[in-house]
This record gives structure tokens, C-alpha cells and sequence, in this order.
């Protein structure tokens, strides 16, 4: 099933078979439901389609949510002999998790010393305890430099391991997270 984040994600793509047309004849109904404006439909092949976000529709997420599933609860087609015949004989259908956008508290005013802190608490938003990963500028590998333990949604913990230093290069300077991954892809 595919994940996609609430809020950078605006593009959607369905597998099925026998998709026709440009995708104005296709009608989409989904639960959590999404304003029928807010999103457009395309015929990428005829076993599959694209659900692209208009504007500032965002994927939903129930309050207070970190993820969701969005089913496909209708299809129509105005192409097929009778356009109000459902073409979903079995009921809704899953078609992708939905995960909280993540993000990172910036902290500029934190100083680590290179081998001397042991522990180090990252705080932001949507982690996800098995999913959840970051990559590092200079770079660190998990596992190999660092443990690490998400202890919430909003707290990861790295613990440096024995013999490595929090900056692989060896040069006093910034630890910066340049990418976060916590399922639907890297972000920046």
C-alpha cells in the first residue's frame, strides 16, 4: 500500500485495470472523505490513475493523528454503459496510509561535544517508531555511529555508540540533519 505524507504528497496513484478516458469521467468518492473540488483525476494507463490535490487540499488526517488509511469507497464511470453502476463490486478499497508530515525543531543553540555527550534528543513532529530515520551532514550510519530509540511521536533519541564521534569527519563544527524519512520518503 502506499504512503504519503498529509501535507507535501499531491499526487496519488491508483492501480486497478480498465481505465478509460481522460479521468473527468471517472467519479471518486473516499473515506476519510476529500471535497470532491479538491482534487482532479488522470488516466495514467488502463491500470492506473493518478489523484492529484488542487490548491490547498491536503490529504486527511484525523485530529491529533499521526496516520490514517484512505479508502476508495466509489468509482464511477460516465464511460461505461451505465455510469451510476458502481464499479467497486467488493466495497471500499485501501489505497494508501497517510502519515503526519514529520518535522524538526531547529536548535541552533545546543552544543554537543564530539565524543564527551552520549545521548542526544532530536524533537519535532509525526516520528514513527519503526520507520523513522535521518540523514546526517557529515554523515552517520545508524547502527554502526549511533542507536537510536524513538520514544514518541515528538522525541527521537541517539545514543553514540563506544569508539565513534557525533561528526564523522573529525572536525569540530555543526551536526545537521539534512533529510528525514519516516516511511512516504526523505524529506528535506
Amino acid at each position: 500500500q502506499t504512503m504519503i505524507y498529509s501535507d507535501v504528497s499531491p499526487k496519488l496513484r491508483i492501480e486497478g485495470s480498465g481505465f478509460e478516458g481522460d479521468g473527468k469521467n471517472l467519479h471518486m468518492k473516499f473515506v476519510p472523505s476529500i471535497p470532491k473540488d479538491g482534487y482532479a483525476i488522470e488516466v495514467t494507463s488502463k491500470n492506473s490513475v493518478s489523484v492529484i490535490l488542487k490548491g490547498k487540499t491536503r490529504w486527511p488526517l484525523a485530529d491529533g493523528a499521526t496516520a490514517s488509511t484512505l479508502y476508495l469507497s466509489s468509482l464511477k464511470d460516465d464511460l461505461n454503459d451505465d455510469p451510476d453502476e458502481e464499479m467497486l463490486k467488493d466495497g471500499a478499497v485501501p489505497v494508501a496510509s497517510i502519515l503526519g508530515t514529520p518535522t524538526i525543531m531547529r536548535r541552533t543553540d545546543k552544543f554537543i561535544y564530539m565524543t564527551g555527550t552520549r545521548r542526544i534528543f532530536i524533537n519535532g513532529t509525526n516520528f514513527r517508531p519503526k520507520t523513522t530515520s535521518f540523514v546526517f551532514d557529515p554523515p552517520l550510519v545508524r547502527d554502526l555511529d549511533y542507536t537510536m530509540e524513538v520514544i514518541d511521536s515528538s522525541v527521537a533519541k541517539l545514543t553514540l555508540k563506544a569508539t565513534r564521534r557525533w561528526r564523522s569527519d573529525n572536525v569540530p563544527g555543526p551536526l545537521k540533519i539534512k533529510r528525514l524519512n519516516t516511511g512516504a520518503g526523505e524529506l528535506r
